[in-house]
Order: structure tokens, then C-alpha cells, then sequence
């Protein structure tokens, strides 16, 4: 039986509790792509509370050209969330950092030692361009792992440039960047393609680790309307749903 056919026969399943810990979101309202509103960002962590996600790192994006947010912003953002959650008795334990695009102003910020970081080993989330990886990526990853960051890679398996060659992934992997999957991707949020570049990455052990990047309703009806499909029950075979170990 091929891989593939495996994924999607076996009988094991299991359901987003098993992640327990989300690494990677949107929630904190206002100030990206994510949640628009206090309102909404309460419903959907209510929600989400609701199938067993027990801690949530918000990761908002930092993204000079887009979204110019700060440590203050970003903080000042928690804060609000963060009483309205004990107001709503919502008790996902939440913390903050940030999702940091790698190019030159995630340089800058290096250098200013201005980094929010998580967890017990200072991780660091960042992403790549969807186009082309900025071109001193790999001396931005070895800069912050020289500060004493662990950097994680979201969202690989996104990433189209690399999907016919892995080298260079399996090169960062092999340096100590750990990798996270997106529960939409599992969940053919993105499409198909992007679905089976994640299940060829987990298989291949270049996954480390599971995040929800929960922007909006739609994202999370997603995943929560997937999460019994066989794919979910193989990534957790898998070991990258062990997010809690992190803390």
C-alpha cells in the first residue's frame, strides 16, 4: 500500500486537541490580516476553545511594506484580547510573539535586538515570500540562531519554488530551523497541490511541528470540519503535533 493510499485508509483519526498548543494565529484584532474586530477574535477563540486547543501563541505579521507592527502594537493588542477573554471566560492560556516575513527589516530588527520570541528555546516564527525567498535568507536564519533563537519556518509546504526539490529544505532542517505545517493545508485549504506537498514533507520527516494560522471564520470552519480526516490522524502519527513541548 503507497503512502498516500495509507494516509487516507487508516482507521486512525484524531481531532485538533491532540495538538493542544497553536504556535501560529492571527487573532489579535486589528493590526493584520487576522481578526478585523474584538468581537470576532472572542467568537472564534470560544470556538476554538471548544475542540481541546488548550494554549495560542498569537503570531500577527510583521511586514515592513504591509503590516508595520511593533512590540507595542502587537502587545497593546494582546492586552485588549486578552480581557476580553476573561470577560467572555474564555481560558486558552494566550501568549504573543509575532510572524516575521525574512527580509532586510527582520535584518534591521536583528541588529536593534528587537525580536519577540516564545516557548522555553526563544522561538522565533518566520516565513518566506510566496514568490521567491529573499536572497539573504539563509544569513537572516543564521543571525538569529547566533543571537540564541530557535527559528521555525512556517509553512513550507506553501512555498511552490521548492516543491519539485527538497534540498533546500532538508539543508535548513539539517541546520536547525524546524519546520510547521499549516492545519489548513492538511485540510485542502489552499488546494489540493499544497495538501500533498504537506503530507510528502511529514512523510519525509522535514515536519516538526502543527499551527492552525487561524485568520477568520473560514479558516477555522476549515480545519475544525477536517480534523477527523485520516490526514490529521497521520500527521499526529507522525509526531508533529507535539506543540506543547515547546513551553
Amino acid at each position: 500500500m503507497s503512502f498516500l493510499k495509507g494516509l487516507f485508509e487508516s482507521k486512525s483519526v484524531s481531532g485538533i486537541a491532540d495538538l493542544e498548543t497553536d504556535i501560529h494565529s492571527h487573532f489579535l484584532p486589528g493590526i493584520d490580516d487576522g481578526c478585523k474586530t474584538v468581537e470576532e477574535a472572542v467568537d472564534l477563540l470560544k470556538q476554538y476553545e471548544s475542540t481541546g486547543i488548550k494554549r495560542v501563541v498569537c503570531t500577527s505579521h510583521i511586514m515592513k511594506e504591509f503590516y508595520k507592527n511593533t512590540p507595542e502594537t502587537i502587545s497593546k493588542a494582546y492586552g485588549i484580547l486578552q480581557a476580553a477573554c476573561k470577560e467572555a471566560n474564555i481560558f486558552i492560556e494566550l501568549h504573543y510573539a509575532a510572524e516575521y516575513l525574512i527580509d532586510e527589516h527582520l535584518e534591521e530588527l536583528i541588529e536593534k535586538d528587537e525580536i519577540l520570541h516564545f516557548g522555553k528555546n526563544k522561538f522565533v516564527l518566520t516565513e518566506l515570500s510566496y514568490f521567491t525567498p529573499f536572497k539573504a535568507y539563509r544569513d537572516i536564519i543564521s543571525k538569529l540562531q547566533q543571537k540564541g533563537y530557535t527559528v521555525i519556518l512556517a509553512h513550507p509546504e506553501r512555498y511552490s519554488y521548492w516543491h519539485y526539490d527538497l534540498s533546500t529544505l532538508r539543508d535548513l532542517h539539517r541546520n536547525g530551523v524546524l519546520m510547521q505545517v499549516n492545519l489548513p493545508s492538511l485540510a485542502a485549504y489552499y488546494g489540493n497541490t499544497v495538501r500533498k506537498h504537506a503530507i510528502t514533507l511529514i512523510r519525509k520527516g522535514l515536519i516538526d511541528l502543527a499551527g492552525g494560522d487561524i485568520h477568520n471564520q473560514r479558516y477555522l470552519n476549515a480545519v475544525i470540519n477536517s480534523q477527523k480526516d485520516k490526514a490529521f490522524g497521520n500527521a499526529m502519527k507522525y509526531n508533529v503535533f507535539k506543540n506543547k513541548l515547546l513551553f
